[in-house]
């Protein structure tokens, strides 16, 4: 089992449903909710120049985690509302944090048995930061400090309330000012 698929987490935290705008919890999550947490650090893409092999596994490793949450639970029947939260330490933009979340969007359609394309998925994607650091075991001898990021992930029947829309993303909250003293 590799770093980060050990570190999965299935939480059975009923109360916990994504919050956008600072991870606060939100209310009880629905019956026939699945709601599960991973603990690993799903970092932006962006203008990474990854190698091909990297890349392969790094999301072999974020495919490898989001199964491991989501082994021996029950998907609900479609259609259904997916809901991101991804914590890491710096927020990212809308189609950077679409990016980030590619493959556990593939690992959760996968688990529904649907493509991720189907037009029964319903996508809601938000963020939040930390600044907590952890420590992370990559082979017999390395410990790396990494973010302590995680991705909690519910997914729930779709409601009228969801939209119609495919994919929604929360943007992030603005950057609080800094003031500072004159004369400091």
């Amino acid at each position: 089992m590799n770093a980060i698929a050990s570190h999965a987490v299935a939480s059975a935290t009923p109360g916990y449903a994504p919050a956008y705008h600072g991870g606060s919890r939100a209310p009880e999550c629905p019956p026939k909710a699945v709601s599960v947490t991973v603990q690993a650090n799903f970092a932006a893409i962006g203008n990474r120049r990854e190698h091909w092999r990297a890349r392969a596994r790094r999301v072999h490793r974020e495919l490898g985690a989001v199964t491991t949450a989501l082994a021996g639970r029950e998907p609900p029947s479609l259609p259904v509302t997916i809901e991101l939260h991804r914590v890491g330490w710096n927020y990212t933009d809308a189609d950077g944090l679409v990016g980030a979340l590619k493959s556990p969007i593939d690992a959760v359609a996968q688990w529904l048995g649907v493509d991720d394309r189907d037009r029964r998925l319903h996508l809601r994607l938000s963020q939040s930061t930390t600044r907590a650091i952890r420590l992370v075991n990559r082979g017999n001898w390395r410990n790396v400090r990494e973010t302590a990021g995680e991705l909690r992930i519910v997914v729930r029947p779709w409601t009228a309330e969801d939209g119609e829309d495919a994919l929604r993303v929360a943007p992030a909250p603005p950057p609080k000012r800094i003031r500072r003293k004159k004369g400091a």
